[in-house]
């Protein structure tokens, strides 16, 4: 009987682990935020070879990112795609970007303003149902999501 209970024990403990472990690795701002910390010195590499146009984006070494690019604009930042769902009227980008000034960018909708709703974090509203987020991680480093 007493062996029966331990079993119990150890699979409803195994149960909630891993729903909890899914729960924290669904929330991108969580893992992006995270992934960025543990692999900063390598983002930092990355972006500075992507900005002197040392190395193209298919050679750049950034873990857990599926996509590098730099965005010319009023100001310049480097890309950093990590994932998305969905398609057009209704997809979800999330990533981060390195931006040399230090300067919260828009991404995806140039006419939306940024609105700061708590210090260092943004929000944007664009035409129709486009918005998103933009919250600071570190000294010239920030997560952006944005829906369409």
């Amino acid at each position: 009987m007493r062996k029966i209970k331990k079993k119990t024990v150890i699979k409803i403990l195994i149960v909630v682990g891993a729903i909890l472990f899914l729960k924290w690795y669904s929330n991108p701002e969580r893992r992006i935020f995270a992934m960025v910390e543990r692999n900063l010195e390598k983002y930092e590499i990355a972006a500075q070879q992507m900005l002197s146009g040392e190395i193209a984006a298919s050679g750049v070494e950034a873990p857990g990112v599926r996509d590098v690019d730099v965005i010319m604009g009023e100001h310049i930042v480097v890309d950093f795609f990590v994932t998305g769902y969905g398609l057009a009227p209704s997809g979800g980008y999330y990533g981060f970007y390195y931006s040399p000034e230090d300067l919260p960018m828009m991404y995806m909708d140039e006419m939306a303003k940024l609105t700061e709703y708590e210090p260092d974090a943004w929000t944007w509203q664009g035409v129709g149902d486009n918005d998103g987020v933009i919250k600071k991680i570190a000294d010239c480093w920030y997560y952006y999501e944005a829906t369409f």
